[in-house]
């Protein structure tokens, strides 16, 4: 499935760069054969000047503007916001403002989206923004989808990350990554490891701690957003509720039980947290208990041989 998921991808991604450069597709039946010689290429833009106009330029490219969420320059039908056309007088090829070209359209993309490009100074940039390289996420034009992805929010990220689709796979994904990896990641970038929202137990805790919070509980308005959709906003108000001490440090799963400060009994190169004994993504049964078990006791025995 992941495959065919794939598939369908990269030809999404093709048509994206094919409409952000301004090339046409080939016709399968008009590729060169071996031993046949190449038959000459005429330029797609060879009439296309800094005096063309933007109307012109969807008479040929009515698939531009043809998707039901559409970025606001192709809604505006404004194509020189982003395209540049070559000098009035010299005819030629099509190319992105502001310096981007098709295989790093950050600059171009960041001179709008501010709020992206300060994730690009993160210390945890995900792989294809710190390429530059958003449209292997987004479609610069428009998608079915809503921020113009090529598939939903969490299959967007799951056409990637496979053993995290493995994970949801499980018997018992956990609701947040089943919603959108969005939850708790940030898909550019931020300051701790995997994008994630904040670090170690406080974005667990913005959810499942209860009142009075710890000092160092992540508060789940500051995390999410305060206009959480109501789908978001029903997984933190039904989320299992744990108590922990003043400093977050002990409490679960009894009083005297450590969550944080000591080393990871199963993994010396780590402090103990909260994905020390719990599977963020899926497992084989509640409560997302790691190594694959699904008895409490089980899990105890892990450390308290």
């Amino acid at each position: 499935m992941i495959i065919t998921r794939l598939t369908v991808y990269a030809a999404a991604l093709l048509s994206a760069h094919i409409a952000i450069s301004g090339q046409t597709a080939e016709p399968v039946a008009a590729r060169q054969s071996p031993g046949q010689a190449a038959p000459a290429k005429a330029n797609p833009h060879a009439a296309v000047t800094a005096d063309t106009k933007d109307a012109e330029c969807v008479e040929c490219h009515k698939d531009v503007t043809a998707k039901p969420e559409l970025h606001a320059p192709a809604a505006a039908e404004s194509c020189l916001e982003c395209h540049v056309a070559p000098p009035a007088g010299k005819p030629g090829p099509m190319s992105l403002a502001k310096g981007a070209t098709k295989d790093n359209t950050a600059p171009l993309c960041t001179s709008c989206h501010e709020a992206v490009g300060q994730r690009l100074k993160e210390a945890q940039v995900h792989g294809p923004v710190a390429s530059g390289d958003c449209i292997s996420c987004h479609d610069a034009h428009g998608s079915d989808f809503p921020l113009f992805l090529a598939a939903s929010r969490k299959d967007s990220c799951l056409m990637c990350h496979d053993t995290v689709s493995a994970a949801l796979g499980e018997k018992m994904p956990h609701a947040p990554a089943a919603q959108g990896c969005g939850i708790c990641h940030d898909p550019h970038g931020s300051a701790n490891p995997a994008q994630l929202r904040a670090a170690g137990n406080a974005l667990c805790s913005a959810c499942h701690v209860g009142s009075p919070a710890p000092a160092a509980a992540g508060s789940a308005p500051a995390l999410f957003g305060r206009d959480l959709p109501e789908a978001e906003r029903k997984l933190v108000s039904d989320a299992g509720r744990i108590a922990l001490d003043a400093m977050g440090r002990r409490g679960h799963p009894n009083m005297e039980h450590p969550v944080a400060g000591v080393p990871d009994p199963n993994d010396k190169t780590r402090m103990l947290s909260c994905v020390s004994c719990h599977q963020p993504h899926g497992a084989a049964g509640k409560p997302l208990l790691q190594f694959g078990l699904t008895s409490t006791m089980e899990l105890c025995l892990k450390c308290h041989k």
